[in-house]
């Protein structure tokens, strides 16, 4: 019988995590995985808008931090702007969520 440390979870992306696992610097495997993100919007009253992921760039979350709290959780959370190839790539998926595949690969061959 397996105890709970080893259990395996995986991600729509296959991408697994043994849950419990610790990494050889002693951190859990999941305080190890990469974390994303991309700014969508800095509003007048200086709340950033902006998406966060852990991981893969393409499962995320919608946050709103002021200013200050979000540089402080850049940093506490070592974070990595999204690239402009990462941002298209999401966005792309996005876009096959909200038509559908079929309706994107169409749209796609005829932009082409």
């Amino acid at each position: 019988m397996k105890s709970k440390e080893h259990e395996l979870m995986s991600t729509s992306k296959g991408f697994e995590v043994i849950q419990g696992a610790k990494a050889a610097d002693g951190r859990s495997v999941a305080d190890t995985l990469p974390r994303f993100v991309r700014v969508r919007e800095i509003t007048e009253n200086n709340l950033v808008e902006f998406d966060f992921a852990i991981g893969e760039p393409d499962l995320f979350v919608e946050l709103v931090l002021p200013k200050a709290a979000f540089d402080e959780f850049c940093i506490k959370q070592n974070v990595q702007m999204m690239t402009e190839e990462q941002c298209r790539m999401v966005d792309q998926e996005m876009e096959k969520w909200r038509i559908g595949e079929e309706a994107f690969a169409k749209r796609n061959q005829t932009e082409s």
